[in-house]
């Protein structure tokens, strides 16, 4: 049976997990609102900006993690295992971009636009006339991929060896 203070440890690690998923899922949904005012520079912050702010933010937890698990820190086996969340983060971004993967989330949030015929969705249209369910969708499956993601680091993290 595990005592109080691993379960404690793990529920801290698991909320912060759980807040950098949603974070970033925020910074995605935030940028479609300050698409005009970036730009050209949009694509720039949404593909390279993203990644690495969440990569500090993994950074930071998996040195958390290691320090909780582990009551030290070995920022090699960090700074090996955290590069990892930027490939999660494409992955999300990517995902996010594929339209017959965007429809789904459309329709589970229910993203129409008032007055819009029941029936069959036409994806892009509803895009044009609702564009932040762009960045719902997109920001739905980069949740998914940075929560997968941080876990796995976080699991590499917790062990108390060196990997070298």
């Amino acid at each position: 049976m595990a005592s109080s203070s691993s379960i404690s440890k793990s529920s801290i690690t698991l909320l912060l997990v759980l807040l950098t998923a949603l974070f970033s899922f925020s910074i995605v949904f935030g940028l479609s609102f300050s698409k005009e005012m970036l730009g050209k520079n949009y694509t720039m912050a949404y593909w390279i900006g993203v990644p690495l702010i969440l990569y500090v933010i993994s950074t930071g937890i998996a040195i958390i993690n290691q320090y909780a698990e582990c009551s030290s820190i070995q920022i090699n086996n960090v700074m090996k295992t955290s590069w990892q969340i930027i490939l999660w983060t494409f992955v999300g971004l990517g995902v996010g971009e594929l339209i017959m993967l965007r429809a789904p989330v459309v329709t589970l949030f229910g993203l129409f636009p008032p007055g819009y015929p029941i029936g069959l969705i036409d994806i892009k249209q509803i895009e044009t006339l609702r564009p932040e369910s762009k960045s719902i969708a997109a920001g739905y499956w980069l949740f998914w991929a940075i929560l997968f993601g941080q876990m796995t680091i976080n699991g590499k993290t917790a062990v108390c060896k060196s990997f070298d």
